[in-house]
């Protein structure tokens, strides 16, 4: 008998769990949802709980050659509305130029980012920055990677917290893609070594990885790719689904 009931209570309990995740999210953030303690912080902090995404033509969503702009912040917005980490479609701002450089004495990145922080406070800056660094202004990565850094120091001293995104691949017969493959190396690098004084404040997506161009099948490219730079609409929308990685608000 002790064992029959043992064994009854745990299918209970298996029963309530299946209960409670019937209406979570997609497997993909069932980690997430599972954790309720999460959810309690995170209902508590939903009006204050803001993203700032920062970039170029990536971050606007530059897509049939500029004839229209689908951002990755659509989708990003609609999962965080979807799961209660916000409360209104205006705490996801989209700060994205086509063309912009994170060299400061070349582009407004890095101003248009100081700009924002400066006016309101944001837990999260996705910056997604520095192709046009190399494909217009043929910038070593160590420099690049220095003008991306600075821009993390930026916004972690306004208390947001950094979500360092990789530079995806793009297929030029002209430009070469090592600078890209270099400097994405360096990123990573610098995210794990400054994890000891930043923590969880400074996290890396590795775009590059997740999202690639050139190892994709021609059914698979023309769907997520509206050119060999920038994804299309659908390719956008897979790229804001790193709403996982924002799982977490400042404590």
């Amino acid at each position: 008998m002790p064992h029959m009931l043992e064994s009854r209570q745990q299918a209970a309990r298996q029963a309530a769990c299946l209960a409670n995740s019937s209406t979570a999210s997609p497997p993909k953030y069932k980690h997430l949802v599972d954790d309720i303690d999460l959810q309690k912080e995170m209902s508590r902090k939903t009006e204050t709980f803001r993203v700032l995404c920062v970039g170029d033509s990536l971050t606007e969503g530059f897509d049939q050659g500029g004839a229209s702009f689908h951002p990755y912040a659509i989708k990003l917005r609609q999962l965080l509305l979807n799961f209660g980490f916000i409360s209104g479609a205006d705490q996801v701002v989209v700060e994205g130029v086509s063309g912009d450089h994170i060299d400061p004495d070349r582009g407004g990145i890095l101003r248009r980012m100081k700009s924002r922080l400066e006016a309101s406070a944001f837990t999260w800056v996705v910056l997604l920055a520095g192709t046009n660094d190399f494909l217009h202004s043929a910038d070593t990565p160590a420099k690049v990677l220095a003008n991306i850094e600075a821009a993390w120091d930026v916004a972690l001293a306004s208390g947001a917290s950094v979500l360092a995104v990789t530079l995806p691949e793009y297929s030029l017969e002209d430009m070469p893609l090592a600078p890209v493959l270099e400097v994405n190396t360096m990123i990573r690098t610098r995210v794990q070594i400054r994890a000891t004084n930043d923590g969880d404040a400074l996290r890396l997506l590795d775009l590059h990885v997740l999202f690639p161009l050139l190892g994709l099948d021609s059914n698979a490219r023309s769907l997520l790719w509206g050119d060999t730079i920038h994804p299309s609409a659908a390719g956008y929308d897979e790229i804001g689904e790193m709403y996982e990685s924002l799982e977490r608000s400042n404590e």
